[in-house]
């Protein structure tokens, strides 16, 4: 099915390559909701692999898919949205994506941080 390696291993491979259309296309198999549900052990889902880069494309197809990962953390207790917030660069993406997860997500500025930050 996945160039003869579990679905989970290739997303999870796919999303921090930047790997837009192998995503796409993973995401149109049968079967795919669990391997989005696959975590690292970072604790690290596909949206928190994805804040690494950043990609808003990435982020349109993911976060419609896995609404209930947009709020999951990861071992370090961040949330994707967090890890956007707090990339180092400088750019459009970074405020796009953070959008795409707000607006998936049903999240405001305060559920990004636990301790009200």
């Amino acid at each position: 099915m996945s160039f003869g390696k579990p679905v989970h291993q290739s997303i999870a491979e796919a999303v921090p390559g930047n790997h837009v259309d192998v995503v796409e296309y993973l995401l149109r198999q049968n079967g795919i909701e669990a391997p989005l549900q696959h975590r690292n052990s970072r604790g690290e889902n596909v949206l928190l692999l994805a804040a690494r880069l950043c990609n808003p494309a990435m982020f349109r197809l993911l976060a419609p898919r896995f609404k209930e990962g947009i709020h999951q953390t990861d071992n370090q207790k961040e949330t994707a949205l967090v890890r956007i917030i707090q990339h180092s660069s400088v750019s459009m993406d970074r405020y796009e994506s953070a959008q795409i997860l707000l607006a998936e997500g049903g999240a405001t500025g305060d559920d990004c941080f636990e301790d009200g930050q």
